[in-house]
């Protein structure tokens, strides 16, 4: 009698190219050790990892998954293998702090300061904007309302997490004030930035 033994086929620890990720269809695939993957796919990528080495995430920045986005995640699987993807252990902290400075601060056992942080800073702004006029739109002096050295912007009380019915309304603020940090909570400030004229149906006026 013939006996046939099976071997299962072992499970491979990265995604193929054509098999699906977090931003659609794998269109290429770079390993970087066992276990650990970039991909790409038509707009967007990142770092898969295999559900053993995403158990050697620290908790406080773990993703469920093992997807990790290209822009800001990719540092959390730099730190945790930085011998896998060498030559990005100093970008990985900077950019760790500015983007989870309270994640960073637990895995580190650190504080991060504002000064290391756009998150931070963004939260400060926030709370220190509460209240007030904070803009959510803007148009260059291309907009037939706009003059020259204006942008023209929309606003309203708290920006979009105002509650609906809040105060809003259209302004002009001088070119130079929206020359600031990206991430920057745009406040009116009524003795700079006057209103636009608007007609009946609350939009800007032309000029031009």
């Amino acid at each position: 009698m013939t006996t046939t033994t099976i071997v299962a086929t072992p499970k491979s620890d990265i995604p193929a190219v054509g098999s699906r990720s977090p931003w659609g269809k794998i269109q290429t695939v770079q390993r970087h050790g066992k276990g650990i993957a970039t991909v790409t796919t038509s707009r967007h990528g990142g770092i898969k990892l295999s559900p053993e080495n995403n158990r050697k995430v620290h908790p406080a920045w773990r993703r469920a998954g093992g997807w990790y986005e290209e822009d800001q995640e990719y540092a959390i699987v730099v730190l945790t293998f930085p011998d896998a993807i060498p030559g990005l252990v100093e970008w990985a902290h900077e950019s760790a702090k500015n983007n989870y400075p309270s994640e960073y601060g637990a895995v580190y056992g650190c504080t991060v300061r504002p000064e290391e942080s756009r998150a931070l800073r963004l939260e400060m702004a926030r709370e220190a904007a509460r209240g007030k006029f904070q803009v959510t739109a803007r148009w260059g002096s291309w907009a037939d309302w706009v003059p020259e050295g204006f942008v023209g912007v929309f606003a309203r009380v708290d920006g979009s997490a105002g509650p609906e019915g809040s105060p809003e309304g259209y302004f002009l603020m001088p070119e130079s004030d929206n020359a600031q940090e990206i991430n920057t909570i745009w406040v009116i400030d009524p003795t700079r930035h006057a209103a636009a004229p608007c007609g009946e149906n609350g939009r800007p006026l032309p000029i031009k």
